[in-house]
């Protein structure tokens, strides 16, 4: 097996079936009842980071700490995007985007051949992470998490990004492609949680993502709903001197 799929199950559904499935949603939002925001608040960064960190804890991608958040040093910057979901009051989902900087992004843990080949290449990378929802299976949380995801590919272009990466769980890795667009890069490399994760690095060609031979309903269904870009003018500054007390501050020195 050859090309993009190279790296995941061979067991896969067909590109028929997918479409199928894909044609249910992919001209509107998808009913996933969630109402989205942009976070804009300590209280709304700190809940979203919670979220995560139970989400990550569960997964086993990370072992217990005393504040019970998670995050990445590289995601308390001025460009960092965070979108959460709610029901009612509830958070139910969220995602963060993080713009490559001088201080890297997390992929550079286990993937810096590939990322600083991105750089080399002068593309403009974006990460999405701390994908985090209040179910367990992720498969469960699809449609929201496409409906976020929607909020980063917009967010994207405002950046002026090429690429938008994510490492997802191997066993995950067919869902991101086949509902988001993410074609994996390279073959997975373990990452030492409280247990060992396979870790794919998979990518989104923001241009090509356009392309309607490419991805046809990722570009159908950004096309058809798209977000104003006014909304990201009030996401949270992390350079705010509310920062000081922010309860995700130590993650600065980690």
């Amino acid at each position: 097996m050859t090309g993009r799929n190279a790296y995941l199950h061979p067991n896969e559904p067909s590109a028929d079936n997918r479409s199928i499935a894909h044609s249910t949603f992919a001209s509107q939002p998808p009913l996933h009842g969630l109402n989205l925001h942009v976070a804009q608040t300590v209280n709304q960064i700190t809940e979203a980071w919670s979220l995560a960190y139970r989400s990550y804890l569960r997964a086993g991608h990370i072992r217990p700490n005393k504040s019970q958040l998670f995050t990445y040093s590289h995601a308390i910057n001025r460009q960092t995007l965070v979108v959460n979901g709610y029901i009612g009051p509830v958070l139910a989902s969220t995602v963060t985007a993080i713009v490559d900087s001088a201080t890297g992004i997390p992929a550079d843990q286990h993937f810096s051949d590939f990322t600083n080949a991105l750089r080399k290449q002068n593309k403009r990378v974006l990460q999405v992470t701390l994908c985090a929802d209040r179910r367990e299976k992720l498969a469960r949380s699809v449609y929201s998490l496409l409906d976020m995801m929607r909020y980063v590919y917009f967010y994207a272009r405002v950046q002026n990004i090429h690429e938008i990466i994510a490492e997802i769980d191997f066993n995950d890795a067919s869902m991101f492609r086949d509902y988001m667009g993410f074609d994996p890069i390279c073959p997975p490399r373990t990452h030492h949680g409280s247990k060992d994760i396979q870790l794919i690095l998979a990518h989104l060609n923001v241009d090509e993502s356009n392309n309607p031979n490419s991805h046809p309903m990722i570009c159908r269904y950004f096309s058809e709903n798209p977000v104003p870009t006014e909304i990201f003018d009030s996401r949270f500054d992390f350079a705010t001197s509310e920062l000081t007390n922010a309860p995700f501050r130590e993650f600065l020195d980690v």
